[in-house]
């Protein structure tokens, strides 16, 4: 039966946000006609687009299920495509690469993964994706395998297992939930988006040279600047898909694993699947034990022990090693579920050898909160803010290798069909030196699984 859209009419709940799009302020106008798309999909009712989709992916999900026929084997396909479109303010975000007078970032990203069963306690996946670059960048689009592993269960009892391959850390709690479609936001906290002024591939010759590096001292031009922006490195790169393996064992209230990798929470996406001799010389581990005291909570506390220089830099201070560039961290996170509340809290302390100026420390946190309105709209917010101690040198001086920043964002989400979402975030950042006293920042992302 076709769907009559003349004869139905506009739920209230439409009608007030049809009556906020038209005064959504400067400078979001791409923020505004994401509002009015979404609200012309039928918010609060059903539209052809809705169960449209639906049986589109169910059939998809269906047609890419394979079992074989003693049923000890199968696989599964399945998709995720996530198109953002960005904000850049001036400056613009770290991780965001774009031309200088770009205003509007487009970033589509499409993930395939292949979940199999090959054998009774063996299980595999992997995880092919298309996209603009790891960070949203101006850049054509790649193909690569950016997940690929093999699951041994152990000790089903205990919830023991092994993995090999490539996967996200298990440091923290972020990396489990990063994918668009199961986390509310669409970026990331300061602590994976905001860039240090040390970098992987040579190391700092002066105290001066690391703090034009941090852009605390700019020095010499604007293209300078933006080749430093290009090789530094964050505290954590996203949900870090090293290679390695990794083990896990789990009871009723408390969870444990621990990995070896060849690369670190700072490492750069292009050097995840690096697998030379030079790697496993100094590789990197982690660890995190959860504890769950009640239904709603879900504490667990993390470590982690890397080199955060490539494994062949391109200089190093004279008498020392490469081994001697370490990165240390330590997390605590938190989690806590009530009916339609959910929280989430996550701080990250991190001690970065630089030789041989000294130890620079870096502290970060995040706040996140969403509250689920109706089955289909959801609110959320973070507080995420992030600090660097100054170095000391051995003459009394100072050095600053970093910015002080804290950044607020909110936003929603509307779930317009079982298989398809859209959010819409807006945040300031406040940043220590500081271009502009508050910079804006905005995105829109559709998230569609099939």
């Amino acid at each position: 039966m076709r769907h009559s859209w003349a004869k139905e009419k506009v739920p209230p709940g439409q009608v007030v946000v049809l009556f906020a799009v038209r005064r959504f302020p400067a400078p979001f106008p791409f923020l505004r006609r994401a509002l009015g798309l979404a609200a012309g999909l039928g918010l609060g009712g059903a539209s052809p687009l809705h169960a449209g989709w639906d049986e589109v992916s169910d059939y998809l999900g269906s047609e890419m299920t394979f079992v074989s026929e003693e049923r000890d084997r199968s696989l599964q396909i399945s998709g995720r495509l996530d198109v953002a479109t960005y904000y850049v303010p001036e400056p613009a975000p770290d991780l965001l690469y774009t031309a200088p007078d770009t205003k509007l970032l487009f970033s589509p990203v499409l993930r395939i993964f292949a979940d199999g069963r090959l054998a009774e306690g063996v299980q595999a996946r992997a995880q092919l994706r298309a996209d603009r670059g790891f960070d949203p960048a101006d850049e054509a689009v790649e193909l690569r395998v950016e997940e690929w592993l093999l699951r041994f269960a152990l000790a089903p009892k205990h919830r023991a297992g092994l993995r090999v391959g490539r996967f996200a850390t298990v440091f923290g709690s972020w990396a489990r939930r990063h994918l668009a479609w199961d986390y509310p936001f669409v970026t990331a906290p300061l602590a994976q988006e905001s860039l240090t002024g040390l970098w992987d591939l040579r190391t700092v010759p002066s105290a001066a040279i690391l703090e034009r590096w941090a852009r605390v001292s700019p020095l010499g031009t604007p293209s300078t600047l933006v080749f430093d922006e290009l090789n530094s490195i964050p505290v954590m790169w996203g949900p870090v898909y090293g290679t390695g393996a990794a083990v896990s064992a789990g009871g009723a209230r408390w969870d444990f694993a621990a990995e070896l990798k060849n690369v670190g929470l700072s490492s750069r996406p292009d050097t995840w699947g690096e697998l030379g001799e030079d790697v496993w010389r100094t590789p990197a581990y982690a660890t995190r034990l959860g504890w769950r005291p009640g239904a709603p909570w879900d504490l667990g506390v993390s470590f982690e022990r890397s080199i955060y220089l490539r494994p062949v830099p391109t200089a190093l201070a004279a008498g020392y090693s490469r081994s001697d560039y370490t990165q240390t961290s330590v997390g605590h996170d938190v989690a806590y579920a009530w009916r339609h509340f959910q929280f989430w809290g996550e701080i990250i302390a991190s001690r970065f050898e630089v030789p041989p100026l000294g130890e620079a420390d870096s502290l970060s946190y995040a706040l996140e909160a969403k509250y689920r309105f109706t089955p289909r709209w959801a609110g959320f917010a973070r507080w995420s803010q992030q600090f660097f101690a100054p170095i000391d040198l051995p003459g009394g001086d100072e050095v600053r290798w970093g910015r002080d920043a804290w950044r607020i964002e909110a936003g929603a989400a509307m779930r317009f069909a079982a298989h398809a979402q859209i959010k819409f975030q807006a945040g300031l950042l406040h940043e220590r030196p500081a271009l502009d006293s508050l910079i804006p920042s905005a995105a829109a992302q559709l998230s569609l699984r099939f």
